[in-house]
């Protein structure tokens, strides 16, 4: 689908969008009734002046800077995840920091499902001087317990240890368990790099078993998008950001001996940005998340490596047929060039967006489910939630800052 054909399918669908919240313009994520201001209109224009100069210069990028994978399966599911290096003054940064993985596994809460699948989807933003390493050490243990998990193999979870007995929750969070331990035991300087985390497993299923469960640490977020029978997604966050200032984590973090504090200052020496976990009279380490991944410095003032948990059934309304097999699509390639191209009119359908805080810096939990579900495609999808989210690190910076951008789609089957 080119991208105006695109564009006029999103714009017809947000114009009948639910009178509950604002309508949601595709290019900027922002409601409709903002850009009738010049100014919206004047940056718009400039900032696509700057992204399309990126265009000329990604022969700068670094090797494996950029990269795509998706999958459809059996049971209905389509799902894709992209990732994209950012930049700082005004070049490709050194590495992307972001990590993702995409595994299909058996259904672990309905046996007659367990053959036609469900899939792992996982975000890791890296931060700090080895942060890339960290993101990427993360992911592979994660995807290493998980692989154990579908396969009965030494090392997978016991789900009945962790998760209150549920298997999906168990085995996302001793996935995670595992990355921070085996990330502890390499004996790399991880004491000022970290990485936040959001792992999510999605499964069909038949009257209440069907939904979607998440683990995370830090503000790397996933959102659901229940489809209702006017078509309109009804929105539920899975997981809510870990910052310092949310009352639970400071109490952590000041009971270890840290501070949460915001460490800038405006021209008027009003405190501004972020709240950061500090040591007592310094601002030292300044991260700005309440729990992650290594960054063993924080670790010793309250920074937790333990994730939360959230889960979503899918209604019961569209539950029956959830799990009506549909027709095996073999998976895309790296380049997502390979069959399983989406319908024009897709069949109804739950959105689950994953992403790193360099989408959600930005854009909204309704606006990212708007926009992913106007696409035809997962692949789609998750293109336009990247471009939309560059548009917007554009007119904030004018090129010199983006930050690394990772985004999963999961179209899930339902009616």
């Amino acid at each position: 689908m080119c991208k105006s054909t695109l564009r006029n399918k999103i714009a017809l669908i947000l114009r009948v969008a639910s009178p509950h919240r604002p309508r949601t313009d595709v290019q900027l994520g922002v409601p409709v009734d903002s850009l009738e201001s010049t100014h919206y209109r004047s940056l718009l224009g400039s900032a696509r002046v700057e992204v399309d100069s990126w265009r000329g210069k990604e022969y700068l990028k670094p090797r494996g800077y950029d990269c795509q994978r998706g999958v459809q399966l059996p049971s209905g599911i389509d799902v894709c995840c992209v990732t994209s290096g950012g930049r700082v003054h005004s070049r490709w940064k050194p590495e992307n920091q972001d990590s993702f993985m995409l595994q299909a596994i058996p259904a672990v809460h309905d046996a007659a499902l367990a053959s036609r699948g469900a899939v792992v989807v996982g975000v890791f933003d890296g931060h700090g001087p080895r942060g890339g390493e960290v993101s990427r050490g993360a992911r592979d243990s994660f995807a290493k317990s998980m692989l154990a998990s579908a396969t009965g193999g030494e090392g997978g979870p016991d789900p009945s240890a962790v998760g209150a007995g549920d298997p999906a929750a168990g085995a996302l969070v001793q996935g995670l368990q595992l990355a921070a331990t085996e990330l502890n035991a390499r004996g790399r300087d991880y004491s000022r790099s970290g990485s936040t985390a959001v792992v999510c497993m999605a499964e069909p299923g038949r009257f209440v078993v069907g939904g979607v469960t998440a683990a995370w640490l830090g503000d790397s977020r996933a959102v659901l998008g229940l489809h209702s029978v006017r078509g309109v997604h009804r929105i539920q966050a899975l997981t809510q950001d870990h910052k310092p200032e949310d009352p639970r984590e400071m109490a952590r973090i000041v009971r270890s001996g840290g501070r949460v504090v915001q460490v800038y200052h405006d021209a008027h020496n009003n405190p501004v940005g972020p709240f950061r976990v500090c040591f007592p009279n310094t601002t030292s380490p300044g991260l700005a998340v309440s729990r992650a991944l290594g960054d063993t410095l924080a670790s010793s003032i309250g920074v937790s490596a333990t994730p939360d948990v959230g889960r979503a059934h899918f209604p019961a309304a569209v539950q029956a047929l959830a799990g009506v097999p549909g027709d095996a699509v073999a998976p895309r390639g790296e380049s997502g060039t390979g069959p399983g191209v989406a319908p024009p009119f897709p069949p109804p359908r739950h959105v689950l967006v994953v992403a790193s805080d360099g989408l959600w810096q930005w854009i909204g939990d309704a606006a990212a489910v708007d926009i992913a579900a106007a696409a035809g495609s997962a692949e789609e999808a998750a293109a336009a939630l990247l471009d939309v989210a560059r548009l917007r690190w554009a007119m904030v910076y004018h090129g010199a800052h983006v930050d690394d951008i990772t985004v999963a789609v999961a179209f899930l089957p339902a009616l």
